[in-house]
């Protein structure tokens, strides 16, 4: 399959990558159970809520037992009352973590990057490691590969404190480096840059090369 590839001074061309990275049979099933659980796994679980035991009101007993017509009640904290407390609601220590099995989360991830790659929203950039630490030459660069207000993922291949210090300022930018990627970043991006020596990085991750792993 073939990427646009673009360089610092604007030059654009075409690069040949990995079909079975760029252009795999796609499970769009798979995706969307992977969005999920790493959704629900950013979920700090902290709302609560007040029970009846928790809420402050009179003792007292809120009208005599016969005689009103209506059922018999001894406290206005019961949770039919406005006021009272909360039947069932969260207590703040909910778990919602959920797990996706190793294999999974690849074969997620890469036909996240198809889905993407097939709507011509991935590119490669060949020299993005010479870039100065300006943010003014990261929001020169964007624009030549991204419209207006769409959320960019940039994927690198390691930490570059150059790169990271150059987009880290630019609006609807967000980096990643290629071995921790995952589905849900991929599906959020409208458009994905990928440094070129990342490729091999997410060919090893992803397709289990050894190969490439060890290079």
């Amino acid at each position: 399959m073939k990427l646009k590839k673009y360089s610092l001074d604007g030059k654009s061309t075409t690069i040949t990558v990995s079909d079975e990275l760029f252009n795999a049979d796609v499970k769009p099933e798979l995706v969307t159970q992977a969005v999920h659980v790493y959704r629900s796994n950013q979920r700090q679980g902290g709302a609560s809520t007040l029970r009846r035991g928790e809420v402050r009101h009179t003792g007292a007993k809120i009208y005599r037992q016969k005689g009103t017509g209506n059922a018999r009640h001894g406290a206005k904290t019961a949770p039919i009352f406005v006021g009272g407390g909360i039947a069932h609601g969260p207590t703040g220590f909910e778990n919602w973590k959920k797990s996706l099995p190793t294999k999974m989360a690849r074969k997620a991830t890469v036909y996240a990057l198809t889905m993407q790659a097939v709507r011509d929203a991935v590119s490669v950039v060949t020299d993005l490691d010479t870039i100065t630490a300006k943010t003014k030459d990261a929001a020169a660069f964007i624009a030549q590969v991204a419209e207006a207000n769409q959320k960019v993922l940039l994927v690198i291949d390691e930490s570059r404190e150059n790169v990271v210090n150059a987009f880290s300022n630019v609006a609807n930018v967000s980096i990643t480096r290629a071995d921790r990627l995952n589905a849900l970043e991929v599906a959020q991006a409208d458009t994905i840059v990928v440094m070129q020596p990342a490729l091999d990085r997410l060919e090893a991750r992803l397709l289990n090369n050894k190969d490439k792993a060890s290079a």
